[in-house]
């Protein structure tokens, strides 16, 4: 094959582009939905991903559960009144594609969550820092009022288990009631032995077990009565 045969079937082969147009090229055709359905329309709109149907063809049979990985919202059912503003909500954050923020996602899931626990009781706010004391005897000091624990290093207190997820739980203090919350990991937090489902109110001497980690809360008030 001479010289200009050689490069004519090359020619016929090879594209010349630039990267921002091929990831261009790519996300326009693998256009991934929302799994977000309403009531039992969304059954149907499941079973375009099966092989009846078959949407892989377009690159959208990955439903996706969370709006920063979805391209497209298919409203499958009726919509109610009360569920256009959730629905006009989910769609924007879809536009918007915004980044997540574990450590404000950990922090307001926590301070949530003791709201809606501590049923307003009079409790007396504590002076002393509180603390988890490893079996190895490191001091992780809980300073601010959300304390996140994971394998990623993005957290306040980093695990290198492999049974702990990268973001698996956060301990939200405000000074009078310490709460431990599992954000939703694959192994669980065990505290006094038993799994929370999802937050525990811990006192003074609870053992918590996180992975292979075990560790114990100091408060500095002294062992309370169960």
């Amino acid at each position: 094959m001479g010289i200009e045969e050689l490069a004519e079937s090359l020619g016929q082969n090879i594209l010349t582009t630039t990267l921002g147009k091929v990831v261009g090229w790519g996300r326009g055709n693998s256009v991934w939905p929302a799994q977000f359905g309403l009531a039992c329309c969304a059954i149907e709109m499941i079973a375009t991903a099966t092989a009846g149907v078959d949407i892989a063809r377009f690159g959208s049979e990955a439903f996706r559960a969370s709006p920063r990985q979805s391209d497209l919202m298919i409203v499958s059912g009726r919509v109610s009144h009360r569920m256009t503003a959730p629905i006009r909500e989910l769609y924007e954050r879809i536009l918007r594609q915004d980044p997540l923020d574990a450590r404000k996602v950990a922090q307001s899931h926590a301070e949530d969550t003791i709201v809606a626990q501590s049923d307003n009781a009079i409790r007396v706010r504590r002076t002393a820092t509180a603390a988890l004391v490893g079996a190895d005897g490191r001091r992780y000091a809980l300073t601010g009022p959300a304390t996140r624990i994971g394998r990623s290093p993005d957290n306040d207190i980093v695990l290198s288990d492999a049974k702990v997820s990268r973001h698996h739980a956060v301990i939200a203090d405000d000074g009078r009631t310490i709460l431990i919350t599992d954000l939703g990991s694959a192994n669980g937090v065990r505290v006094r032995r038993k799994r929370i489902d999802p937050s525990a109110e811990l006192r003074e001497g609870d053992r918590i077990r996180i992975g292979d980690e075990e560790f114990t809360l100091e408060t500095g008030a002294g062992p309370s009565s169960p």
